[in-house]
């Protein structure tokens, strides 16, 4: 009888383990899912401003997913960082005869700056 209680305890205790474990898989990879395409873009968008090509941005419509997997304190720094990110795009932001947005010299390394910071508070698990 002792032999049959102490492997039931022990399958129930394998069971839960097991689950707590694959409920952390899966939120690892939810996560994951989110951050993977956006520091994708940070990082292209990187490249693009050490050449001096600002063809990529980073948009609200980026940044708002993550509100789902981050505390509120940390989805307010990566905000203020964005805010930060918009308002150096916004300053240093002119249109040449074509009406192409250009960015001055001092724009772009500014912008990486803060791309980089950005970068990295973003992790993947």
């Amino acid at each position: 009888m002792e032999t049959l209680l102490v492997g039931i305890a022990c399958g129930l205790i394998g069971c839960f383990v097991g689950h707590w474990l694959a409920i952390g898989r899966d939120r690892r990879k939810e996560h994951n899912d989110v951050i993977y395409p956006l520091k994708q873009k940070i990082l292209t968008h990187l490249d693009a401003l050490s050449e001096g090509n600002v063809n990529y941005y980073i948009s609200e419509d980026d940044i708002k997913p993550l509100r789902l997997f981050y505390k509120e304190s940390k989805y307010q720094r990566i905000k203020h960082l964005h805010d930060d990110y918009q308002k150096i795009a916004r300053d240093h932001m002119s249109q040449n005869d074509y009406g192409e947005v250009m960015y001055s010299k001092a724009g772009c390394e500014k912008m990486a700056i803060e791309v980089t910071k950005l970068n990295k508070i973003l992790r993947l698990k």
